[in-house]
């Protein structure tokens, strides 16, 4: 996963396969808004639970989600 946490850097945060076939990973984020994407075989993927998309930076697709 790569994001604004990370500096959209792709490889210091990877998800962890669980017993049940779910990815995870816990970030720790800041109050506000935050724009991230996951990382399918190295291609950019949206979330399908986020609260909307924009485009980062680099015109990638980007997940939003908002943390109170």
């Amino acid at each position: 996963m790569s994001g604004d946490f990370n500096d959209w850097n792709r490889t210091s945060h990877p998800m962890e396969r669980q017993t049940d076939g779910c990815w995870f990973l816990q970030v720790p984020l800041s109050q506000g808004h935050h724009l991230y994407q996951f990382l399918v075989d190295g291609e950019p993927m949206l979330d399908p639970k986020a609260m909307g998309a924009v485009r980062n930076d680099w015109n990638e697709p980007a997940s939003i989600i908002a943390v109170s």
